[in-house]
């Protein structure tokens, strides 16, 4: 029973890892759309007066160009199955949750889904073991 278990763990997080290689292309293109609409000056992402953190848009569309390059990147890894591919897509998940942390006061809504996304993303390529299933 618990050998059961145990596959149909690994299976869900499988498919998981992959899905998460696939989410994170799509993650990477949106973010790439969103960093270049910050270059363009677009006023939608300004720092709202309050907020401790202070960014210009031309910095955060930069952070958003370029940690969407090093998910799509994550992301083709993964779906290779590279060894490497699940250490990285775990620091750039997490690198991404912290962005889009600081992100909440410009788009809460899509920082919040981003985060929750990457928190899944963690679990997903953590708990599988492709030898396993």
């Amino acid at each position: 029973m618990a050998h059961s278990a145990t596959s149909t763990r690994q299976s869900v997080a499988a498919v998981g890892a992959v899905a998460v290689g696939v989410l994170f292309l799509v993650i990477a293109v949106l973010g790439v759309v969103q960093g270049i609409s910050a270059l363009l000056d677009d006023p939608y992402p300004a720092a709202p007066p309050p907020y401790s953190y202070r960014l210009t848009p031309s910095i955060w569309g930069w952070v958003h160009v370029s940690y969407s390059i090093l998910l799509a990147a994550v992301g083709v890894a993964l779906i290779a199955g590279a060894a490497w591919g699940r250490v990285a897509a775990i620091v750039i998940a997490a690198a991404t949750m912290v962005a889009n942390f600081l992100w909440l006061p410009h788009a809460p809504a899509w920082a919040t889904l981003m985060i929750v996304v990457c928190a899944v993303a963690v679990w997903a390529v953590a708990t599988w073991q492709p030898d396993q299933v």
